[in-house]
Order: C-alpha cells, then structure tokens, then sequence
C-alpha cells in the first residue's frame, strides 16, 4: 500500500502521542529528532507506545548543514543520555568526512547559483565515505549524522 502523503491518516504532537501504552513493536525517527523543541518528551513518549522489547530506530544530523526549523544536533554522549531507559543494539556513523566536505562545498556552490552540481559531488563523497571509513560502529568525530537502533527494556 502506498503512504498518502497528501491525505495523512494521522496528524499529531510527538510531544504527545495520541496512542495507547504498549502498543507499538517499531518506532521510526528519521531525520525528525532534531526539529522537537524538548526531545526528550518525545523519546519518553516513544518509550511509553512502545512494547517491551519493542524498537526506536533513529537517525539524526551531527555536521550537517542548518535547514530551517532545527533546534538540535546530536553526538554520540547525547543520544546516549537520551536514550537512557533504553538498551542500545546498534549504533552507527554511515557519513563520514567526505559527505561532510561535500556538503560545506555544495552550500559553497549553491550561493554561487551552481548548485547543479549537487547530485555529482554528494555520490562522489558518499562512495569516498565507502571506501575510506574504517568502522561505521566507532563514531568518528567527523561524522555527518547517526543512525541508533534502541530497544525498550523488558520489565
């Protein structure tokens, strides 16, 4: 079934989700965790909907460029820190440094009226991000964003 994405089914706070406890097996935060004003109600909402041993798999921009309506970056301390009443099976740093040269270069280039060039850099760093990182499950410092997956705790 294809999403609606002009006719949502649902329309609603994360800060408060309109959802019964318990209900959920996976919640999905995908590039969203950085736009809540008080992140941390939305995790412990997430938490609340969840079902034991249910998921939070989440990505989130470190150095990334600002876009319009962020309240927060996070590194790899701070997810930890929010994401406390959780168990945490998999954390990650996809982006390294050559997304995050090539993204500081295609801002560079788009207020330069060059952005037609997007595409062709960012596919060029991301196969460099490929071939040069090491270990995507050590966070480097240099890392583009992060990507989590948490568990909720079985009681």
């Amino acid at each position: 079934q294809r999403f609606n994405e002009r006719n949502p089914d649902l329309i609603g706070d994360a800060h408060q989700l309109p959802f019964k406890d318990s209900v959920f097996q996976v919640v999905i935060s995908k590039d969203t965790l950085e736009h809540f004003a008080e992140p941390w109600k939305v995790v412990r909402e997430v938490h609340r909907v969840l079902k034991d041993g249910g998921y939070f798999v989440i990505w989130v921009p470190f150095m990334h460029p600002f876009h319009g309506d962020d309240f927060y970056r996070y590194t790899p301390l701070g997810l930890q820190h929010l994401l406390k009443d959780f168990e945490i099976v998999f954390f990650d740093s996809p982006r390294w440094v050559f997304t995050v040269i090539g993204l500081a270069v295609v801002e560079l280039l788009k207020r330069m009226r060059l952005g037609i060039f997007e595409r062709i850099i960012k596919g060029i760093c991301y196969k460099l991000d490929e071939w040069f990182m090491q270990d995507k499950s050590r966070p480097g410092s240099f890392a583009n964003g992060y990507r989590v997956v948490a568990r909720k705790r079985r009681r």
